[in-house]
């Protein structure tokens, strides 16, 4: 990181914090390497930032960062300027992020934002006197909202396209001495020998076909273009089988560089060897079922799997260099009489290792299918599934677990991946959004949060107001309040996909108020009880109009040491307290956006905000309860 300190007024101004602008030199793909761009930045024009979601009317904000003059008088963001330090990396969807330091110098370290870039604008004033670039990007959602869902695939599928194969064979599109299609989209093609048969496939709900070799003479080449000679220092590979002869001796289901890998022997066991048995089955496999074999060597230690359960190992491991490339399935053109006699399908090859969790995932997926392995879960297991479609690694989601809701199962994708993000946040009818769940200093980059409906009001940050605003406590520069009909619903009809209509409904308020009703279709709910808890909540929540307050705006350069840190510091799902200019009204409120810029000098920070629900509700496992208690899911 490297800070500036902005001092002056025609630069930064007066009290802003510390600020840095980094780009990221490295793909998306990849672990972020920053380069500072912040000595480039025009302070004066600065910068503006918005992300969040509005909970009470469903506004889902992708977010976005705009930087509007960067200097470019030396052609630093021109992309197709060679002599540029930042040459071949001033691209889109390169990540960028925003930090700010609070007390200056030695102070806590926010991130203010964290996403990927749109584009460097470039604009040549006055026939090029003055040279003018700026930046604008988005947060992780935008991307989301660019990925189709992978409508189509069975669940085996979108667990493998999950843990990115860099060679993955379906062996679906069978001919003799055809090619063999990678469907990893890295282009590692292999080739079919001239025997071999097209079966049904071995996976469940799969339309892909598997192949069958005869037990003599028929093979296939996997990945032509991809050297085995040496593996990785992290790797696995995985394929489904079934046999239909035992071997006199053994059989061949994999050879590497002409020397046996994976072989059946004639008690119908399986083992792993790498030039020596380093895995077998504790079980015979030659039953002519189906089964899922894969070994995993995560740089240390190697274990190989049956059907999702680990088999006996030694841990040790022989890596053969030297040898001409090459992976043959079903058999070997080197050894003789030891061609498998069975069927072979979904071969995948990884460069990382995969795990006993998504070996295990993997096995579910295909064995039992979508009805099987996305059956009934809450909705933080059902985000990270629909996360994994992008995919998005572990270490940039926060997802609670358990949530308040179930989600059924799902055959069927539509829309773009956000669109399935957003099914689940509507169904748990809690906050998602890009941030940090917790303190705003307390990492360096933002996350995928999914908060469950229960930690709005068990959590510390949502249920205990963090702080309080008002003309004799911490002081704002402006604040709205509202109170109107535009929040009101008395009654609620919720229906979740294949079940029927559910409805709630306060008379009291319909009287006082018309009817207005709350509308919601299509939820992942897991059972029609479970849609109607959300349209309780509903009208629970909306009956009645409320004295909101829909923007919180501070100026923190006028108390700097008592505001940024609040400024700075709070995050969606925070819970404050404002008053009233006249300091008699008080209301608690939830942040649900927050917004930064920085303009001629002046740092403005906008929370967007909903009324937070004072009344008490009972969390399952507590006792506290009174007349007024409700669940609170």
């Amino acid at each position: 990181m490297n800070l500036v300190t902005n001092d002056h007024p025609t630069t930064g101004g007066v009290d802003v914090p510390d600020i840095d602008i980094e780009l990221s030199l490295t793909p998306p793909t990849q672990g972020p390497w920053w380069r500072s761009i912040a000595a480039y930045v025009r302070w004066a024009s600065g910068f503006a930032t918005k992300r969040g979601r509005n909970r009470e009317t469903d506004q889902f904000q992708t977010g976005d960062w705009t930087v509007d003059a960067l200097e470019n008088g030396e052609r630093v963001f021109d992309p197709n300027y060679s002599s540029s330090p930042l040459y071949g990396h001033v691209k889109p969807e390169r990540r960028v992020r925003g930090l700010a330091r609070w007390p200056k110098g030695t102070g806590t370290t926010y991130v203010f934002f964290d996403g990927y870039a749109d584009g460097f604008e470039q604009r040549y004033r006055d026939f090029g006197k003055d040279k003018v670039a700026s930046l604008s990007a988005g947060d992780a959602f935008k991307v989301y909202a660019q990925s189709k869902a992978p409508e189509g695939r069975c669940a085996w599928d979108l667990e493998v396209l999950a843990d990115r194969p860099v060679v993955w064979h379906k062996l679906g599109d069978f001919s003799a001495g055809g090619t063999m299609t990678d469907s990893s989209g890295n282009g590692y093609s292999g080739a079919y020998s001239s025997g071999g048969a097209s079966i049904t496939g071995l996976v469940a709900e799969s339309s892909d076909a598997a192949v069958d070799f005869n037990g003599t003479t028929d093979y296939a080449r996997a990945a032509t273009n991809y050297n085995f000679a040496t593996l990785p220092n992290a790797y696995a590979f995985e394929f489904w089988f079934k046999t239909s002869q035992v071997p006199a001796s053994r059989a061949t289901l994999m050879a590497r560089n002409g020397l046996e890998r994976v072989q059946l022997s004639s008690a119908g066991l399986l083992k792993f060897a790498e030039g020596s048995p380093i895995g077998l089955s504790s079980a015979a496999v030659n039953d002519g079922l189906t089964h899922h074999c894969v070994y995993d060597f995560d740089g240390t230690t190697g274990v190989l799997y049956i059907d999702g359960v680990s088999q006996t190992t030694t841990g040790a491991i022989v890596t053969d260099t030297g040898l001409p490339p090459g992976l043959l399935l079903g058999g070997s053109p080197s050894l003789t009489n030891t061609t498998f006699d069975g069927a072979i399908d979904e071969f995948a090859f990884y460069e990382h290792g995969l795990g006993a969790a998504r070996v295990l995932a993997h096995y579910n997926a295909g064995k039992a299918g979508i009805s099987g392995a996305w059956g009934n879960e809450d909705t933080g297991a059902r985000m990270g599934r629909y996360l994994d479609f992008v995919p998005v690694v572990a270490s940039d989601r926060d997802i609670d677990s358990p949530c308040s809701s179930t989600c059924g199962p799902q055959s069927t994708f539509s829309g773009t991946v956000l669109d399935q993000v957003l099914d689940a946040a509507n169904t748990e009818a809690a906050q998602t959004y890009m941030g940090i769940d917790g303190a705003m200093s307390s990492d360096d980059h933002f996350r995928v949060v999914h908060r469950s409906r229960s930690s709005a009001v068990t959590a510390t940050r949502s249920s205990t107001s963090q702080g309080t605003f008002g003309p004799n406590d911490l002081q704002y520069a402006d604040v709205l309040f509202d109170y109107n009909e535009q929040r009101i619903y008395n009654e609620a009809k919720v229906t979740r996909e294949g079940g029927t209509e559910q409805y709630a409904y306060d008379t009291a308020s319909q009287v006082d108020y018309f009817t207005r009703t709350y509308t919601k279709t299509g939820l992942l709910s897991a059972s029609d009880n479970d849609a109607l808890a959300h349209a309780q909540w509903a009208v629970d929540r909306f009956a009645d109009p409320e004295s909101r307050i829909t923007g919180l705006v501070l100026k923190p350069q006028r108390d700097p040491d008592n505001l940024y840190p609040h400024a700075l510091g709070r995050e969606i799902g925070d819970r404050i307290t404002v008053k009233d200019p006249t300091d008699t009204v008080s209301i608690v409120a939830m942040i649900e956006g927050v917004e930064h810029s920085l303009a001629g000098g002046e740092w403005t920070t906008v929370w967007r905000l909903s009324v937070a629900d004072t009344r008490a509700y009972w969390i399952l496992n507590t006792s506290a309860l009174d007349t007024d208690t409700r669940l609170g899911f």
